[in-house]
């Protein structure tokens, strides 16, 4: 997506409303072809690890699955703490609309021709696209990284408290240098994203936890529904993220019906409202939610000692049952 800002005005001549669609069509269909056969490798390389033993029949009056998921607290803290977390997304969600709407990176628009205006405009669209990209990549992915090291000395309830405060300051931060300091915002919006690699690393395995404790303590492990409330959450944060940037918009009154789509907007003829309020979606509002996050946390006590002994009993009880776990 971020080549192609470069790359189709020159090759198709679109620009405004038709570029982009061309834009996103071109990278759906690359991003649907290379996932398809991403995961038709899985295939050839995933085999079942875990023998278990026939479940004895379900008794009359057990509680449902559904129950049992609603009722097994750590999962439910987990599940808040996911959704209340849903402004991370934001980072990469808001990308593009702050590209257009609040900074300009390039030369002067004086005296440009449309046609030199339109260009430098969607340059510089893919350039704050691109460097975004790279700051929340390096972000994330630096601390999904160094997280499987942190984990062996620090509990998971500590590294999300301590990577959403890291992230919550660091948004502020961000949100009081301003649009006008474009590059002076990159270094805090990289560090604003750790808090996102820390839960997508960490969230997975408490969810794991979670289920070893409803396995202990019920005798039943509902693997399908833990890992679909996970999937739900990430779901449902993605949907938040798209509805606060319609709310933005509402609420800025940007209409782009009387601006116009037929060309590229100058966001240098922007209101200061209009540009602090998009430039809001990737510092003070990923803040507050990552501030937000932490109340669950301070709930959860599946850690330390009570983790080992859930671990270790479960272990046992499995035995017991007859379960085998190959390498």
């Amino acid at each position: 997506f971020m080549i192609l800002g470069f790359v189709l005005p020159s090759l198709t001549g679109l620009s405004g409303l038709a570029l982009e669609k061309t834009k996103y069509m071109t990278i759906a269909l690359v991003a649907s072809i290379i996932g398809n056969l991403l995961f038709v490798m899985t295939y050839f390389r995933v085999k079942e690890r875990v023998k278990i033993p026939k479940p004895p029949k379900r008794r009359k009056g057990e509680p449902s699955s559904l129950k049992l998921i609603f009722k097994c607290k750590p999962l439910m803290l987990v599940v808040i703490m996911g959704i209340l977390a849903s402004g991370r997304y934001m980072y990469q969600a808001a990308a593009i609309h702050v590209a257009r709407y609040s900074f300009y990176i390039g030369k002067d628009l004086t005296g440009l021709s449309p046609e030199e205006t339109e260009q430098a405009l969607q340059s510089s669209i893919s350039l704050v696209n691109t460097v975004f990209a790279v700051a929340t990549a390096v972000g994330m992915f630096g601390a999904m990284l160094i997280v499987p090291k942190l984990i062996k000395k620090v509990s998971y309830k500590k590294l999300i408290v301590v990577s959403c405060i890291l992230g919550f300051v660091s948004s502020f931060v961000t949100f009081f240098i301003g649009y006008n300091h474009f590059w002076a915002c990159i270094p805090f919006v990289m560090l604003s994203c750790v808090p996102c690699g820390v839960i997508n690393c960490v969230s997975s395995a408490m969810v794991g936890d979670c289920l070893d404790y409803m396995e202990l303590t019920t005798g039943r492990r509902q693997n399908g529904l833990g890992n679909a409330c996970q999937s739900f959450v990430n779901k449902l944060g993605n949907a938040v993220s798209t509805s606060v940037i319609v709310l933005m918009y509402i609420l800025t009154e940007l209409d782009l019906n009387k601006i116009g789509t037929s060309y590229t907007v100058n966001p240098l003829t922007m209101s200061h409202g209009i540009r602090y309020g998009m430039f809001s979606l990737i510092s003070i509002v990923p803040g507050i939610s990552l501030l937000l996050c932490m109340i669950p946390m301070f709930f959860y006590d599946l850690t330390g000692d009570k983790k080992e002994c859930v671990t270790k009993e479960l272990a046992e009880k499995r035995v017991k049952e007859g379960m085998v776990i190959s390498e």
